[in-house]
């Protein structure tokens, strides 16, 4: 594949990195049992892929690193920014509510029970990394990793995913 050229993602960009993660993660276990028999799988992800990034990966002063293709993404919040805002506007849970359905309280629920358990020192955390399932195995997902390890190592935090 040559060189990964990695780039922090623009607003613009939320919609095709959205699809791109949708397509990471259509036959994800989590997703899955998540979303169970649905339809429109890809669109419910992608729906949810995109309000995840824009009501908290960059509400919260997080990044999205992509490739010039959108071929992949990263989504790092900062130390201290990894809690997810229990309030939303009216149409911001709309937004969850196309993507998730009835299945919106078990989300949360789940949401309540990963953030019960995750590293209280500061951090880097990263909230989704995933590659165009064609692309999967070529070294993107690593080339995308690395600025997130770097601001982690740099600043002396560790990163969890």
């Amino acid at each position: 594949m040559g060189s990964i050229e990695v780039r922090t993602a623009t607003v613009d960009a939320v919609p095709r990195i959205a699809a791109t993660l949708a397509d990471a993660f259509i036959e994800d276990p989590v997703f899955t049992w998540l979303l169970p028999g649905s339809l429109r799988l890809g669109r419910r992800l992608q729906t949810m892929f995109a309000a995840e990034i824009q009501q908290y990966v960059l509400r919260n002063g997080g990044t999205v690193w992509t490739t010039r293709s959108c071929d992949g993404a990263v989504c790092e919040l900062p130390p201290g920014a990894w809690k997810m805002s229990g309030s939303f506007s009216g149409r911001e849970a709309l937004r969850w509510v196309r993507a998730l359905g009835t299945r919106l309280p078990l989300a949360g629920r789940v949401q309540h029970a990963m953030e019960e358990r995750h590293l209280q020192e500061p951090h880097f955390y990263v909230r989704t990394v995933g590659v165009r399932t064609a692309l999967q195995g070529r070294g993107v997902g690593s080339a995308l990793m690395r600025p997130t390890l770097d601001r982690a190592d740099s600043a002396g935090n560790p990163a969890e995913s």
